[in-house]
């Protein structure tokens, strides 16, 4: 195996100074969590804790080499320090050199919901038609996207990239490191528009994806929603042959979503791509779930892909743990949606929990925690309440002050149990569960935060079942 970075290379590309043998490393973390032998650590001083002050617990698993401001005087003397002048900015140079040296092709991906689903089917697909890399889990931040850079192999033929915001001009130095080939914009809605004056300035956000794309260039935008077409395709630059694609089910798009047909637990899609139309099965329900698999077809061709092998891989392409996964336990189904929510995710969540509702024999619990980062927060929870009705919900359990706001204005044969602690609301009502119960668990998940607190939610009510089986 190739070595992913030489101790020379990473000298070069930081412009530091080696301490220390050469060595290689095959993956470049910054989380002394995520440390294993053969990774090489960069110690980054931030607001809370300083990186430097994990190297000596690291060296004792393994790792051999760091990059960092500081190099201990003594009591490392297997290790390979390359002394940089800000850790930081180190991560960015490595993330440059990479993307310098790659061959591979680089769809870069954003939207308000559904881009990680989009990133991660696409990156499945392709690798199945050659080596692809992508990021674990929703590294799509100022952290997230250069590591993603960083540990892209030599010899990959892509390399998947997701670009999220929390604020305005996050996403324009993020695709301007990455560079892509080819960029999405999968939808616009609400996530995050408590940062935003508008709708409207978030699609403009989003656009500045566009900005970093290389000549000739592809952007493909949402064709489904007109009403941002104009802003997207202003942030498209004019000077370098970029073409405009779009996807959707309106008909004049240039990949359409032609019918979509739903049984009890999977769904046939039928698609028009580059002049052929395709049919294919996916596992799971929800025309969310359709558009995400359509627009991680589109890249594929625009990458260069085989669009039919990759209809017959989808059959096989499962949903991620908290985003639309569907448990079992001991014969409650509980569709797993704890990544995050908003009020666009939330709307799309309730009808594929309406499609599994009409086959169970209990009842539908929907287990709701707050939505974040909205604009008007009481009035965006309150109007989920006709949604919860038109989707059949019988219980509505709540956690978290926001989610006061539509508990109150539920009917009373609607309400069920309400607790700002998600683990004790999922202990109280684990033993009022039976068999045939579908659960739909969702809530937000917060800055900073590696998994959605609502989450515990679920794991309280897998606790109660265990124990009752043992």
């Amino acid at each position: 195996m190739t070595a992913l970075w030489t101790s020379a290379d990473l000298t070069v590309a930081t412009k530091g100074i080696q301490h220390g043998p050469n060595k290689n490393a095959q993956k470049i973390v910054i989380d002394s969590r995520d440390a294993t032998p053969n990774d090489a650590f960069i110690a980054i001083k931030g607001p809370n804790k300083d990186g430097h002050d994990y190297i000596p617990e690291l060296y004792q698993k393994g790792i051999r080499v760091f990059i960092g401001e500081k190099v201990p005087e003594e009591g490392f003397p297997e290790a390979t320090f390359i002394q940089v002048s800000q850790s930081f900015e180190a991560l960015y140079d490595l993330a440059r050199f990479s993307r310098k040296r790659t061959q591979a092709k680089l769809p870069a991906i954003t939207g308000s919901f559904g881009k990680t689903t989009v990133k991660e089917c696409l990156h499945f697909l392709l690798s199945r038609q050659g080596q692809s890399h992508c990021a674990e889990g929703s590294y799509n931040n100022h952290w997230g996207v250069p590591l993603t850079l960083v540990n892209l192999p030599q010899e990959a033929d892509y390399g998947v990239i997701e670009i999220g915001m929390n604020n305005g001009g996050e996403i324009a130095p993020l695709t301007a490191l990455t560079q892509p080939h080819v960029a999405l914009v999968n939808n616009v809605g609400g996530a995050h528009e408590g940062h935003f004056s508008s709708h409207e300035a978030i699609a403009e956000e989003k656009g500045q994806i566009f900005t970093g794309l290389v000549d000739g260039g592809v952007a493909l935008l949402n064709g489904d929603q007109p009403e941002f077409f104009e802003i997207l395709k202003a942030q498209v630059p004019t000077d370098r042959k970029i073409s405009i694609k779009t996807f959707g089910q309106s008909k004049t798009c240039d990949f359409r979503l032609l019918s979509l047909e739903q049984h009890n637990e999977t769904q046939t899609c039928r698609v028009h791509i580059a002049g052929e139309e395709h049919s294919y099965s996916l596992p799971f329900v929800g025309t969310h779930w359709a558009m995400n698999t359509l627009a991680a077809l589109s890249l594929l061709h625009l990458c260069g892909g085989n669009v039919k092998q990759a209809t017959q891989d989808l059959s096989s392409f499962s949903l991620l743990p908290g985003r639309g996964r569907i448990l079992d336990v001991s014969g409650i189904r509980i569709i797993d949606e704890t990544f995050n929510s908003n009020p666009q995710a939330l709307a799309a969540a309730l009808e594929t929990f309406s499609h599994q509702g009409k086959s169970i024999s209990g009842r539908r619990i929907a287990i709701l925690g707050d939505m974040l980062e909205l604009q008007n927060p009481e009035e965006s929870h309150q109007k989920i309440a006709p949604l919860l009705k038109k989707a059949g919900v019988d219980l509505v359990c709540t956690s978290g002050p926001l989610m006061d706001s539509l508990w109150n204005v539920l009917p009373s044969e609607q309400r069920g149990m309400k607790d700002p602690d998600p683990r004790a609301l999922g202990e109280a009502l684990a033993p009022t569960l039976k068999p045939g119960d579908l659960l739909l668990v969702k809530g937000s998940k917060g800055q900073r935060a590696r998994q959605g607190r609502m989450l515990e939610t679920i794991k309280a009510i897998e606790n109660y079942y265990n124990r009752e089986i043992s």
